[in-house]
């Protein structure tokens, strides 16, 4: 029997039920992630900082978002991920199944370092090769 990763990538949806302490969902997501290595990609922070400025979050709020991230490995952009990137958005524009520009992003960081991805959006990478996803359906 395989063993169990002891890192993943962490999509931006996982995130925020993560530290918007989720009642439902953020349980599940935890019991695959404790005691594990966990992964961001600068895309997933973008968009999360991007929330926190279109909301006007002040400055309490902001400064638990700034602790929140730093207990996770932020993933920037390199040669290698950008080649993913590419090879992914026209694998899929050649399927007739295009990906959004930020999926793609997440998935390019996490098949650039070979780990699991999880995300409560499955559906949004289904058609990637080489993408292992970790999801929970909804109940």
């Amino acid at each position: 029997m395989p063993t169990a990763p002891d890192r993943f990538v962490l999509d931006t949806d996982v995130t925020s039920f993560l530290f918007n302490q989720d009642p439902i969902r953020a349980p599940r997501y935890e019991a695959h992630m404790d005691g594990k290595t966990l992964y961001l990609p600068f895309v997933s922070v973008a968009e999360i900082l991007f929330g926190a400025e279109i909301r006007r979050w002040g400055s309490d709020r902001r400064s638990r978002l700034d602790r929140f991230l730093a207990q996770y490995v932020i993933v920037q952009s390199d040669a290698d991920v950008c080649e993913n990137w590419a090879t992914i958005r026209a694998h899929a524009r050649g399927q007739g199944r295009p990906v959004e520009r930020q999926d793609a992003w997440v998935a390019a960081v996490t098949i650039t370092l070979d780990l699991p991805l999880i995300t409560h959006n499955a559906g949004h990478f289904a058609h990637i090769p080489l993408l292992r996803v970790v999801t929970e359906p909804d109940l």
